[in-house]
């Protein structure tokens, strides 16, 4: 009896065995089931699926009499914001022209070629507007691979980024998911090149040369990798740039009420040859239809022209209660203030308009580009030098799209100041050596150094802390322990460059080097306050000069005129 239990557990064990290895080999067998590619899309059957780089798209395309369509707002977020929809039309800014394109349209003109579609450019279904994949090809730099039997298309516009290609060592199968057992989207072959978008030791995900993206087992990957760049044939729309062979050497001169040309003949007499462009502010925004104040004067241009001076005027919407907002999301407004521009910069015969638009908002930022862009297409018709003025780059600051900026417009201008800025709650420095080297760099990172210039400050700011108990009453206080005072308000008032050096002389206080910043700082007490102030001089003039000469940027700029020293321009010149 006992034997015969024996051998019934026996047998059993080894039917366990039997069935577990059969399991195992089992789970070993990739799945054959086909893909379906509406789940795979979470698609109808009337919908295009959608991959764009390296991404399958949650919001799918249309069809409509053979053209297929992309929702506007997946073409704006993952190819590119130059499809800018007004809210009755799409506007393209190409380098000399801008295209207008309302719903229904079939037909679009670039340069002196017409093109007509078999449908519409732009469809409107269900209050979604929807481009026609033709026409993005055809104006932008992207390539597109249609699979009509799985009903997608890849699209493909990254063509600065890195793919990684690997090669596959066996015959394998793609799947939806990390596990074999998922339905099968592809089979590939030995020798097979795959991208490979995310490893990991069991399974990688990887992207097809049909834009599928899915997992493979990673072990039937050989372990060579290869990091190159997508190539592929796209149309290329280049933004001629009218940069200057010479480095620029250029100074702002605000004139808030005339022309300035009164202080122009000693402006030219004090920079001795070394600046060769000026940028007089002379037109001002002064409401959101697009009308601007103009003090411009073409006897200061003819002036500076017989003294080998480039004009590039500013407009400004500084110091004016104006919504941005409005003006700039406003096509009508955006065109009747560029048109204006044109027709000023005809008459006046200035060289270049130097844009310089602050406390632009967020939400503003888009309508922000597209000024940029279609202004950028006016000047160019107009032979016109276009430079625009930024804040040092951060976060904050990102959707003023400096990239972009960088495409369309001549020069972007970094304007390396305001480190620590007036109504702010701590002193410093207002152009630290570091400050300056980083604005330059993270400009790089998205700006050819050709087209790059960095202005440096010709002021400083004395800082002024004013104990809590003795502040104005609407003064915002600041509580500080390692402060003179533990609670005070902060005030500061701008000195030029030779006001502040005599100040301290004044009051025979001698400045101390900070190596840290890169400039003499000064401190001392008087009346119950405390002041503080970081000295712009020779010294730390030179700081800036080197790194803007090490960088090989496109040249320099200074705010402002007349605020600087006499021997600012003979040492400038020794740098440019």
């Amino acid at each position: 009896m006992e034997r015969k239990k024996r051998n019934i557990v026996m047998v059993s064990l080894s039917l366990i065995v039997l069935l577990g290895a059969i399991y195992f080999i089992y789970l070993q067998i990739p799945s054959k089931e086909k893909m379906n590619y509406n789940v795979y899309f979470n698609r109808s059957n009337e919908q295009v699926g959608l991959i764009v780089n390296r991404q399958v798209l949650e919001v799918n395309g249309i069809k409509e009499n053979g053209i297929i369509y992309l929702p506007l707002q997946q073409v704006q977020d993952y190819i590119s914001t130059r499809f800018y929809w007004d809210g009755e039309q799409l506007l393209y800014a190409l380098p000399t022209k801008v295209l207008q394109i309302g719903v229904g349209e079939d037909t679009y003109q670039i340069d002196d070629m017409e093109t007509k579609l078999s449908s519409a450019i732009l469809l409107n279904k269900n209050d979604s507007i929807y481009i026609a994949l033709d026409f993005i090809t055809s104006v932008y730099s992207v390539t597109s691979v249609v699979n009509e039997q799985e009903n997608f298309v890849w699209i493909w516009s990254d063509w600065e980024g890195e793919v990684i290609e690997g090669i596959v060592k066996k015959e394998s199968s793609i799947h939806y998911k990390k596990n074999i057992k998922s339905p099968m989207l592809e089979l590939i072959q030995e020798g097979d090149t795959v991208f490979i978008l995310k490893e990991e030791k069991e399974f990688s995900l990887v992207q097809l040369k049909s834009g599928v993206i899915g997992y493979i087992k990673t072990k039937w990957l050989q372990e060579d990798r290869v990091s190159t760049h997508m190539t592929g044939d796209y149309v290329v729309f280049d933004y001629p740039s009218l940069t200057r062979e010479e480095q620029i050497v250029m100074a702002w001169q605000q004139n808030l009420t005339n022309s300035g040309i009164d202080s122009l003949e000693s402006i030219i007499e004090k920079t001795k040859g070394v600046l060769n462009t000026i940028s007089p502010s002379w037109f001002t925004v002064t409401d959101e239809n697009g009308t601007f104040e103009s003090r411009g004067s073409k006897e200061y241009v003819k002036k500076a022209h017989e003294n080998g001076l480039e004009v590039w005027a500013m407009i400004d919407n500084i110091n004016v209660s104006i919504d941005s907002h409005k003006l700039l999301s406003s096509t009508q407004a955006r065109t009747s203030l560029i048109e204006g521009l044109i027709k000023e910069a005809k008459k006046l015969g200035i060289d270049g308009i130097n844009l310089d638009f602050e406390k632009i908002k967020k939400e503003t930022g888009v309508h922000y580009i597209q000024f940029v862009r279609e202004l950028s297409s006016a000047c160019r018709n107009e032979k016109l030098v276009l430079s625009i003025d930024n804040y040092v780059p951060s976060t904050s600051t990102d959707y003023y799209d400096r990239k972009e900026q960088g495409i369309v417009a001549d020069y972007v201008v970094i304007m390396g100041y305001d480190e620590h800025w007036a109504g702010g709650m701590e002193a410093g420095s207002t152009a630290s050596k570091e400050f300056v080297k980083k604005g330059i760099e993270d400009t790089l990172l998205e700006v050819e150094k050709e087209k790059v210039i960095n202005a440096i400050p010709f002021y400083t700011r004395l800082w002024c802390e004013t104990p809590a108990e003795l502040s104005s009453p609407n003064a915002k206080i600041i509580e500080d322990e390692n402060s003179k005072y533990e609670r005070f308000s902060l005030t500061s008032e701008a000195k030029g460059m030779k006001s502040s050096v005599t100040l301290l002389e004044e009051k025979g206080i001698t400045p101390v080097w900070d190596e840290q910043v890169g400039q003499y700082y000064a401190e001392y007490e008087e009346n119950n306050q405390f002041y503080r102030i970081w000295l712009e001089e020779e010294t730390s003039l030179k700081e800036k000069l080197e790194i803007i000469k090490d960088q090989q940027i496109a040249g320099i700029s200074a705010w402002k005129l007349g605020l600087e020293d006499d021997y600012v321009w003979e040492l400038i010149g020794e740098y440019f």
